[in-house]
């Protein structure tokens, strides 16, 4: 998870990387209502493998969008947004 979130932060430019880490300072975890329904849907049956799924699809969104609105796209950004969005 930490590469997902270091590829996000390295995508994004000084001013957005500030509003990022604080966005990301004041992440709450989801209630136990929120995280019983996740589980639900998913399948998944233990709730500490429901948080890190549910982290897993954040972190996928999060590097996704970063790429989608980029000016412009290298050949290898452009095979790491196939990928990001593959696995979304």
């Amino acid at each position: 998870m930490l590469r997902f979130l270091k590829i996000t932060i390295e995508a994004l430019s000084p001013e957005e990387k500030t509003k990022f880490i604080a966005v990301w300072k004041s992440f709450k975890y989801p209630k136990n209502s929120e995280l019983e329904l996740f589980q639900h849907r998913t399948g998944v049956t233990q709730s500490d493998h429901a948080v890190k799924l549910w982290l897993k699809c954040w972190v996928v969104m999060a590097k996704t969008m970063a790429i989608v609105f980029k000016d412009s796209f290298t050949e290898e950004e452009y095979d790491e947004l196939h990928e990001c969005l593959h696995n979304e």
